[in-house]
């Protein structure tokens, strides 16, 4: 990777939630086909203009790899894809990584572990990474369901989306201070 890729490292803790359903998306499209990568990691997944994609160096994280892939294992199923997204999805939300850094392993190694719920604003995504993130593969929200899922949650982050301040206006000669649409005689703006 050159110096100008920015990786999910760069931007994790400050992904909103349509960039965060954006990377799902993308990734989700990925599991169970030729493109899929052997593993997930937050050095690997890249961003260009409004894509995420997967870099070629793929190096395993372990704290990103799902509770049942052995350590030495390089190559997940589509279902340890499935949790490493939801492990990614948390990641980029909150900027830490699950089960206090430990990943997979811990919950390999505990019998109940309470899944991680996002910030309140993110309270959509809490219910799709809680189903990426079972314990038992078996369990987890398949890859296409994650990915139509994610489709969804992006329809509707964009239907949401409202302008933070209005436009304004251009002056004219006989106005000025223009908010909202609304034009302002002269003789207000000054006092």
């Amino acid at each position: 990777m050159n110096s100008q890729t920015i990786t999910l490292h760069d931007i994790a803790g400050f992904c909103t939630e349509e960039a965060i359903w954006k990377m799902m998306a993308d990734l989700s499209s990925m599991v169970g086909t030729p493109a899929a990568p052997p593993s997930l990691s937050p050095a690997v997944v890249t961003v260009d203009g409004s894509a995420f994609y997967v870099s070629d160096n793929v190096l395993p994280d372990a704290v990103f790899m799902p509770p049942e892939q052995p350590a030495a294992q390089r190559q997940c199923a589509p279902e340890g894809l499935v949790w490493a997204i939801g492990a990614l999805a948390c990641y980029a939300a909150t900027g830490h990584v699950l089960f206090g850094g430990r990943g997979g392993t811990y919950q390999r190694q505990h019998q109940e572990v309470a899944l991680p719920v996002l910030p309140k604003a993110m309270q959509q995504l809490t219910p799709v990474v809680q189903r990426c993130l079972h314990a038992k593969p078996g369990e987890r929200i398949g890859a296409a369901e994650l990915h139509d899922a994610a489709l969804e949650q992006l329809e509707r982050c964009k239907r949401k989306v409202r302008p933070v301040a209005p436009k304004r206006a251009e002056e004219d000669s006989t106005t000025k201070n223009t908010m909202a649409g609304q034009r302002w005689p002269e003789e207000m703006s000054e006092q």
